[in-house]
């Protein structure tokens, strides 16, 4: 069970309790801490998300830190996914709305570095989480340094989003990418 998990059973148990929009909306404004629903009221995929945002994520009211032993050796993890025919690859979250990365994912220089000691010689992007320049220059770097470079649309998320891939905004890929 994840946290979308999570914030469906929220929202549903939320939905079954409170009938007018009114009511819901005032219900949201006071667990999320003052701050108003910003969704349609009848779009559960966007409501979720902001269960997500607003509890469930770090400062949320019902954030729960992970425990670094709840997760097993990456070397583990690694054999686990070559035993069963797999390529471990790393998921790039890359860049935010704000162009942060995590501490972990900038420069790329040292992350191709690391993940070559890891014996992980794949990436791949979700592509509407990031600028086009981004895509661009990271899957670029990593095609060029002998990685498997792949995109992926949003997996875990109940909105039904197209199989197409865009970056960020519904930018187009560009050739390069299109041909990675």
């Amino acid at each position: 069970m994840r946290e979308r998990h999570l914030a469906k059973a929220l929202r549903e148990k939320i939905n079954s309790q409170f009938t007018s929009a009114d009511d819901l909306q005032l219900f949201y404004k006071a667990i999320f801490g003052g701050k108003a629903l910003k969704s349609d009221i009848r779009n559960f995929a966007a409501i979720e998300n902001e269960i997500r945002g607003n509890l469930l994520k770090a400062g949320g009211a019902a954030f729960i830190s992970e425990s670094p032993e709840a997760f097993l050796d990456m070397e583990v993890v690694c054999q686990i996914i070559l035993n069963s025919g797999g390529i471990p690859t790393y998921p790039f979250l890359a860049d935010d709305n704000n162009g942060n990365f995590t501490a972990f994912e900038a420069p790329k220089e040292s992350v191709i570095e690391i993940l070559r000691k890891r014996n992980i010689c794949s990436v791949e992007f979700i592509t509407t989480r990031n600028s086009l320049a981004v895509l661009e220059d990271y899957a670029n770097y990593f095609s060029q340094n002998g990685f498997v470079v792949t995109f992926g649309t949003e997996h875990n998320t109940p909105a039904m989003e197209p199989v197409e891939l865009f970056a960020r905004n519904n930018t187009p890929l560009s050739e390069m990418l299109l041909k990675n």
